[in-house]
């Protein structure tokens, strides 16, 4: 009866522990951090055996203030102990793998983190944190192939999501793609209207065909016919209301610079306002 008493009488004051962590959390992480560990260090004390533990709650905290101490060995274990929480198993596994992206060391860590990040978009589809951090592995390490089959599985699943068909754009404009890149930034374009930088895109994927297409004739050492100048000329009327509709929306150029493409449209086309546009580009 005393040995009760007094495991009661303590493990009221060692909650307090884990309250006090709470209340110290972003005031002074290192008395934070110290108090949730004294927590998770006498859990396993015969006092406490029959006492209903918090470790998901302490172990998801002390992990994140160990995360923003840069101390990511000990934040990824103290996330494993949370993720056996399920009040807490999403958020600690979200933890874990931020901490796995910062520990790698080499390409056995790189392989190790993409597939547990990949299983864990498998059992997650809705986390955005994990799709995000696939495509900046694959875009970061120049992966263009699997960041590709990546997008196209994505979008199978996400039709509607207008971000998945920019960055579709994107892998397609990089790769030269261009009637592919247009496609899908069209379709980014459908879903919002004033989506600014796929309007800019097809307006560069339009230019640049027709660039390519001149080079590739002069290149051959071919003259240039007068309809091979027709179809240029017709590439570049295509992409100039994309382009001044860029204008339109972000004038003083704070997200895209629509100015040199839009300068090289209205040349070309003979428009004398290509011009006003040249000035533009020296400011």
């Amino acid at each position: 009866q005393y040995h009760r008493a007094n495991a009661q009488t303590i493990g009221r004051i060692r909650h307090q522990l884990i309250d006090g962590g709470l209340y110290f959390y972003q005031k002074d992480n290192l008395r934070a951090l110290a108090l949730l560990q004294l927590y998770l260090n006498t859990q396993h004390h015969p006092l406490f055996h029959k006492q209903q533990q918090e470790t998901g709650l302490a172990s998801f905290y002390a992990g994140r203030i160990a995360y923003g101490m840069k101390d990511y060995a000990l934040a990824e274990r103290y996330a494993d102990v949370a993720l056996k929480d399920n009040d807490y198993a999403r958020e600690a596994a979200q933890l874990k793998i931020y901490c796995m992206k910062n520990h790698i060391a080499n390409e056995e860590d790189a392989q190790t983190y993409i597939r547990t990040l990949q299983a864990l978009y498998e059992k997650d589809r809705g986390n955005a944190h994990y799709r995000g951090l696939i495509i900046e592995f694959y875009s970061e390490r120049g992966m263009h192939a699997e960041l590709a089959s990546f997008v196209d599985t994505e979008l199978a699943r996400h039709h509607k999501d207008k971000l998945l068909w920019a960055l579709k754009g994107d892998t397609e404009m990089q790769a030269h793609r261009w009637d592919v890149a247009i496609n899908a930034y069209q379709h980014a374009v459908v879903l919002d209207s004033l989506f600014l930088p796929a309007l800019y895109n097809i307006g560069i994927c339009y230019t640049s065909k027709a660039i390519q297409t001149r080079d590739s004739i002069e290149t051959g050492g071919g003259q240039i016919t007068q309809k091979q100048i027709a179809a240029i000329r017709h590439l570049l009327a295509d992409g100039q209301p994309y382009l001044e509709k860029a204008r339109r929306l972000d004038p003083l150029r704070h997200t895209v610079d629509w100015a040199p493409p839009l300068y090289q449209v209205y040349y070309a086309l003979g428009d004398p306002r290509a011009e006003e546009v040249k000035r533009l580009i020296k400011m």
